[in-house]
């Protein structure tokens, strides 16, 4: 009965097998952070875990369903994409919390020092953006903390468009950027402006920062092992680099082949670079390593996967009738 829904075999096996190695290296990530979080003897809480685990099981059965039953391959990679982001976004997240743990010495007086080699003053920055009127205040604040409600859309959009290739190439730069975030948050831990130096987030007007203290309590649980409990989803604790900066790349990146996307994907995204010094309170040089680290993911997934192709994108009502276009191979008599 599925037989006039089904594709051809037109995913190049190098997407396939970049598929295959996305789980393998998640798979070989998870297993080290679960091999220190036993040494360590942490404890994991996932926050509204039912939630997770309802969407990652129903991705799970998508995918099986799909892959070995209806034999799409369309939907068995959209199933694929949606698990591999929910875990790749919880890898990230203990790697940072475990990261945190090893409470290394802080560089905020550095990362300030390098800030005013390159001319840039933080304060004069906040000054600025509290002098803006309220709906470019109100439009920032929304741009900094729409990554999230960003990557939701976008993916299932990718899909539905039939961008398959596209979604794949998101999760990819998506795990390696966070994971070299992780690591390198690790080595070069920072508080961040609002937390080292003691600002009050009230001192500059009436702009709230989105950020600002709320990741302190989380941060100095973990720098001080005042907890063994590693709470996911958490707070961000990443000042150097900023994730913020390095989404923006890749939610541009991962929207060009959308025309409507793109529309707001480039200004909502430049909003965010711009309101992440502010609501994050982060350094410029944070910005400045989120932009290698971003650029870095992309060209990391435009080098593993194949190159894009018109026929690696059909979905839906295009199955039936491109599968009809094909040449069909003639049956060999015994």
């Amino acid at each position: 009965m599925f037989s006039s829904f089904r594709s051809p075999d037109i995913f190049p096996p190098r997407q396939m097998a970049a598929n295959r190695l996305i789980w393998l290296v998640l798979m070989v990530t998870a297993g080290l952070d679960m091999a220190i979080i036993n040494f360590a003897q942490l404890q994991i809480v996932i926050a509204y875990a039912p939630v997770f685990i309802y969407i990652f099981a129903i991705c799970a059965i998508i995918s099986l369903c799909y892959r070995f039953v209806i034999q799409e391959k369309a939907l068995f990679l959209f199933g694929e994409t949606v698990a591999q982001t929910i875990c790749a976004s919880f890898v990230i997240m203990i790697s940072i919390l475990i990261g945190a743990r090893a409470n290394l010495p802080l560089a905020d007086e550095t990362l300030l020092r390098i800030d005013h080699f390159l001319g840039f003053d933080w304060y004069a920055h906040a000054r600025w953006i509290n002098e803006q009127p309220d709906w470019l205040n109100s439009f920032l604040r929304f741009c900094y903390q729409s990554y999230g409600m960003q990557a939701i859309i976008l993916i299932p959009a990718l899909f539905i468009r039939g961008h398959s290739d596209q979604g794949q190439r998101f999760v990819m730069t998506f795990y390696i950027t966070g994971m070299i975030t992780a690591v390198i948050a690790t080595l070069i831990p920072a508080e961040a402006m609002y937390i080292h130096y003691n600002i009050d987030p009230s001192s500059f007007g009436h702009v709230e920062p989105a950020a600002a203290l709320l990741h302190a309590p989380e941060l100095m649980a973990m720098r001080n092992h005042t907890t063994n409990v590693l709470i996911y989803p958490g707070m961000g604790l990443v000042t150097f680099p900023s994730f913020h900066t390095t989404m923006a790349i890749i939610l541009i990146y991962a929207s060009i082949p959308l025309p409507l996307m793109r529309l707001w994907a480039l200004p909502v995204n430049l909003g965010m670079i711009l309101a992440t010094p502010y609501h994050g309170g982060h350094y410029l040089i944070d910005l400045v390593a989120g932009f290698v680290i971003g650029f870095f993911g992309v060209w990391c997934a435009e080098t593993i996967l194949p190159p894009r192709s018109q026929a690696s994108g059909l979905f839906l009502s295009q199955l039936g009738t491109e599968a009809e276009k094909l040449p069909s191979v003639p049956k060999q008599e015994n």
